[in-house]
């Protein structure tokens, strides 16, 4: 009789198209994130961010090239006559 039952449950789960169903999850049961580490996300969020994002960093590319261009041609007889530098010198 053991036997029986245990085809009968067997035909039970099988035909049961929650439990079936491989593409459907249980809530209850969630699966495990056994190689969660391998993904990586900073590709899709670049691709996704790019169109937001790329003016900033044009903007910022621009400002600090243009403040290397301007800072790089002072000497130290200019730094020590600038009224900036001399307001904002440490003690």
């Amino acid at each position: 009789r053991r036997n029986a039952t245990e085809r009968e449950n067997q035909i039970l789960v099988d035909s049961n198209p929650i439990q079936s169903n491989p593409r459907r999850r249980s809530r209850s049961n969630p699966p495990e994130m056994k190689f969660f580490s391998a993904f990586d996300p900073w590709p899709v969020f670049f691709r996704r961010e790019w169109g937001r994002t790329w003016p900033f960093l044009a903007g910022f590319a621009v400002t600090g090239a243009l403040i290397t261009k301007m800072t790089v041609g002072f000497t130290k007889e200019d730094l020590k006559n600038s009224k900036f530098v001399q307001a904002h010198k440490k003690k």
